[in-house]
Parts: structure tokens; C-alpha cells; sequence
């Protein structure tokens, strides 16, 4: 039952992580050109629609799946801020496509993972916190029981 429950909200993740990739895409801006406030406030409410779309997700997988995938997007964030290193453009102009959407696809991808890893780790935290006010001290059970006549 579980993993039909995961395959049916992936596409709420994936949305998700959409929404960052172009939140991050809108408000990154070039060297010649800076944002506009309508486009800093579109990419403002993208990330809303996207942290809302992973707090959707969180709620309906179990903690260690969750776990996974905040790994996961961690190492893909890891792996994509490599590109970074030499500049998207010398590694945009060493790729056979237009150097001006290689480094568009990859502020994309590198907003995407970064948001995306936080925002799960963000409610993995939540879900660990909450995990552990539900059980009762053994302390208190055992005082609990002793004064129940």
C-alpha cells in the first residue's frame, strides 16, 4: 500500500521541484540584466507554490522515504555546484547547444535541487521533532500506573 501511496505523490515532488527551477531561473537575473519586481514576486510566489507542493509530499510519505530523497537532493545539488566551479559559461561553450540555455537549464537544475534539499530536510526535521512528543516518558508511565486503582 505504501508504495502506491509514493508513486501517486511524485509528480507533486516533481511539480515541486518545477516551480523552483523557475522561481530560481526568474529571479537569478544575467550580468546586464537585474530582476524587475514583477519578476523577483513571480519567482517569490513560485516558491511558495513550491515549498507548499513539498510540504504536500512530506505529509503523505514515511520518514525514511523522505530521508531518501533529502539525500538525494542534496548529492544532486553537490554534483550540479561542480558546474559552478569552472562558471556555467566555459561550461556551457563546451557543450555542443547554445551556451545561453545551458546555463539557463543548469541555474535551473542548481535552484531546484538547492531549494528542493532544504525545503525536504526542512520537514523531515518537522516530522522528527513531532515523531517524539507523541510517546510518553517511561518515567511518567510508570508513575502513571501506580497511582490507576
Amino acid at each position: 500500500m505504501s508504495d502506491l501511496r509514493t508513486h501517486s505523490v511524485r509528480p507533486v515532488l516533481a511539480l515541486s521541484l518545477g516551480a523552483f527551477g523557475v522561481s530560481g531561473l526568474v529571479t537569478a537575473g544575467t550580468a546586464s540584466l537585474e530582476p524587475t519586481t514583477l519578476e523577483t514576486t513571480l519567482g517569490a510566489a513560485l516558491a511558495v507554490v513550491g515549498v507548499y507542493g513539498v510540504a504536500c509530499y512530506a505529509r503523505r510519505v514515511s520518514r525514511p522515504t523522505l530521508a531518501r530523497r533529502s539525500i538525494g537532493l542534496w548529492l544532486a545539488f553537490i554534483a550540479v555546484a561542480g558546474l559552478h566551479l569552472p562558471g556555467l559559461e566555459a561550461t556551457g561553450a563546451a557543450l555542443p547547444a547554445p551556451t545561453g540555455g545551458v546555463v539557463a537549464g543548469f541555474t535551473a537544475l542548481t535552484w531546484a535541487t538547492l531549494v528542493g534539499a532544504a525545503s525536504t530536510t526542512t520537514f523531515l526535521a518537522f516530522q522528527e521533532y513531532n515523531a517524539g512528543t507523541d510517546a510518553i516518558p517511561a518515567e511518567e508511565s510508570v508513575v502513571e500506573q501506580d497511582y490507576e486503582y
